[in-house]
């Protein structure tokens, strides 16, 4: 199965490259899924139009802003998975690209905008499964990891979306499209530590369009 998945930008003696970090394989690869780096910086952004794409992952790393180009991308790609109708699945900043597609917005700093004592970046905390059928199928919260400052609240989150999953200080952690299969979690499964049975889950959901991404 063929998954575009799209990358980072980093600064290297003053260039902007591609990155792209190995946990998305090592942990995606279980799943039988072969991934297709897409290139921010690349002549032809739309290779990918001749290509027979199953699934697109938008992946995490930098804040929506800092890079136009991978903006640029990313929005590029959730058109062509509408137009396709291809399952999405946001990770982390691809959560929040998603809520930025639809007209949504961002919490700019969580500390300072919700006053939460609790730390999102680099921190574990539970997320409570908003959705009594997901909750059947998920439990009813779920310990995940952190790496995020901005994000997504009632307040912002755009009007087409609906959210699954939430901090007790109401920042939203999952959410997802009623009528269009693409999904986003605002926590890292590819990462150490983080290979637990609602993750997969989630991942197996993605493949089998079954859950958000039902046919």
């Amino acid at each position: 199965m063929l998954a575009l998945i799209s990358q980072k930008i980093i600064e290297d003696q003053n260039r902007e490259l591609d990155a792209l970090d190995h946990n998305y394989t090592k942990y995606l690869e279980k799943f039988k899924l072969e991934l297709i780096p897409v290139s921010n910086i690349r002549n032809n952004q739309d290779f990918y139009h001749s290509l027979p794409i199953e699934r697109i992952i938008l992946s995490g790393g930098e804040d929506i802003g800092e890079s136009k180009q991978r903006d640029e991308t990313e929005r590029r790609l959730l058109d062509f998975a509408i137009n396709r109708k291809i399952p999405v699945l946001g990770i982390c900043r691809g959560m929040q690209f998603i809520n930025f597609y639809f007209g949504g917005g961002l919490i700019k700093s969580i500390k300072n905008e919700i006053g939460t004592n609790i730390n999102h970046v680099a921190a574990n905390h539970l997320v409570e499964i908003t959705n009594n059928k997901l909750a059947e199928i998920l439990g009813n919260e779920i310990y995940v990891n952190s790496y995020h400052n901005q994000g997504i609240n009632s307040v912002n989150l755009a009007s087409g979306l609906k959210d699954f999953a939430q901090t007790k200080e109401g920042v939203i952690e999952g959410i997802y499209h009623p009528n269009l299969p693409i999904a986003g979690i605002q926590w890292h499964p590819e990462r150490e530590n983080q290979y637990n049975e609602a993750n997969d889950k989630i991942l197996n959901s993605f493949l089998n369009q079954t859950l958000f991404w039902k046919k």
